[in-house]
């Protein structure tokens, strides 16, 4: 996770003055480039759903508008990644579900990631001049509780302690990640496309596509996890032979 603890960050600089913290809309001009930063990362997601739509269309066979309204219904009400590796186990054969389930397990963390930028509420520090805080909705709607039912403006140095320590930051760095990481796993999905493709039509060109797909970041962790559940679930059964990658 790119987001580090606010109080790991802040240290020994809480005690060479006032402390001042503000989540609110308002302040988030004083940092332009890692708001803009924010905006490129949810600007970057769509493009990552189309992916998934184009995935989804090619696992069912269906690869049309019908499908990709399919997806657009699902993408608000369900979980696209289930729906795709619910697909996948009835497509594709067992290694072919690895790398999927691979691929869906990167997308996970990912979109956590986009999540909390999405949803989550930032505001500044003073003793963090160049990056921004972050508080999650929950631990947000305490505080906003109090003064919009209470009429509190000022919060007591006990509250504000116990605020703190719900606060995240994001860095220039952290975000740039993030970032990136979209950018990847958008390509990453269009190369599971291109293998799936090329399985499907048997055009001598899958051995390429995989061996392309399994390179990719974070590929090998996340195939020993799947490879390693998968054991788990069949142990006392047949050994299987060790796939390419």
């Amino acid at each position: 996770m790119p987001r580090k603890s606010y109080l790991s960050l802040v240290g020994r600089k809480r005690e060479s003055g006032r402390e001042s913290v503000e989540i609110a809309i308002r302040v988030l001009a004083q940092r332009p480039e890692l708001r803009s930063l924010i905006g490129g990362c949810l600007m970057a997601w769509p493009f990552v759903e189309m992916e998934m739509a184009l995935i989804l269309g090619q696992l069912i066979g269906s690869e049309n508008d019908a499908a990709m309204a399919v997806f657009n219904v699902i993408r608000h009400s369900t979980s696209p990644r289930d729906a795709i590796s619910e697909a996948g186990r009835y497509a594709l054969n067992a290694e072919d579900q690895e790398l999927l389930s691979a691929v869906l397990n990167i997308e996970k963390d990912i979109e956590s990631e986009r999540n909390n930028l999405a949803h989550g509420h930032f505001g500044i520090s003073n003793l963090l001049p160049d990056d921004l805080v972050w508080q999650d909705t929950t631990d947000y709607l305490k505080i906003g509780r109090n003064v919009s039912y209470q009429g509190k403006i000022i919060i007591s140095d006990d509250t504000h302690e116990s605020v703190v320590k719900t606060i995240g930051v994001y860095t220039k760095i952290d975000l740039e990640k993030i970032y990136k990481d979209i950018e990847q796993l958008g390509y990453v999905f269009r190369i599971l496309l291109n293998y799936l493709k090329s399985v499907h039509d048997n055009d001598g060109m899958s051995s390429k596509w995989r061996r392309q797909l399994c390179e990719q970041p974070h590929m090998t962790r996340e195939l020993e996890r799947v490879r390693h559940e998968n054991s788990l679930q069949l142990a006392g059964g047949p050994l299987l032979p060790e796939p390419e990658c």
